[in-house]
């Protein structure tokens, strides 16, 4: 039998709703026989929103943005994450490591480019996501990575973001969505705050 990555992606389907996404998150975690499954929401009120969601919270941690500094969960464990917008996607991604993810998307936030990164398979469409770059574009963006050791907030990170900023640039290689896809993945050490950073430096870079 062919094994099943360890993420999912339910992209968004106006025809079919949060319900029968929810129902197909469930149904890859039992697949991938994920076990002490925690629910990542933007927050806790959404769960009311989506009853399978609720259900499926029942007696389970659930984590949200607000409570995650004080949340006593850990890390490691699989997670359903529901409705992410960029800040939840890469709360979970950090929480869960190397364990099985299900992200139920967002209708006003595509999950698409994390599911590339991640190498999701896309449960509606039956496909796996993947990357397709070259040598070069993957060890600039490896270097934008390791030049965030500190968030990018000391004076030589942000130097060499800016200048890592502008080879993708000059090379017609810069992708806002792929490089916070990229951070949100592979990063090591960068919380939302940093995320927003990036992303500001990046549109300086290309209204330039």
């Amino acid at each position: 039998m062919t094994q099943l990555p360890r993420a999912a992606y339910i992209p968004f389907q106006p025809e079919h709703g949060y319900n029968r996404a929810v129902e197909l998150a469930i149904a890859f975690l039992d697949r991938v026989d994920a076990r002490g499954t925690i629910v990542v929401v933007p927050q806790k009120s959404t769960l009311t929103f989506c009853p399978p969601l609720n259900a499926y919270a029942t007696g389970r941690s659930v984590l949200t943005p607000r409570n995650s500094t004080q949340s006593g969960i850990g890390y490691g464990h699989p997670a359903l994450v529901y409705a992410p917008g960029q800040r939840e996607l890469a709360l979970a991604t950090k929480f869960v490591r190397n364990a099985p993810i299900a992200v139920v998307e967002d209708a006003g936030f595509s999950s698409s480019r994390w599911a590339d990164e991640i190498g999701a398979v896309n449960v509606i469409e039956q496909r796996i996501h993947a990357v397709d770059r070259s040598a070069e574009h993957q060890q600039l963006l490896e270097r934008i990575e390791f030049a965030g050791n500190n968030g990018w907030g000391d004076a030589y990170g942000l130097r060499d973001l800016r200048r890592l900023l502008g080879e993708l640039q000059e090379r017609s290689l810069l992708d806002k969505d792929e490089v916070l896809a990229y951070l949100i993945v592979h990063g090591k050490t960068h919380h939302y705050d940093a995320l927003v950073r990036v992303g500001k430096e990046i549109d300086q870079v290309q209204a330039s």
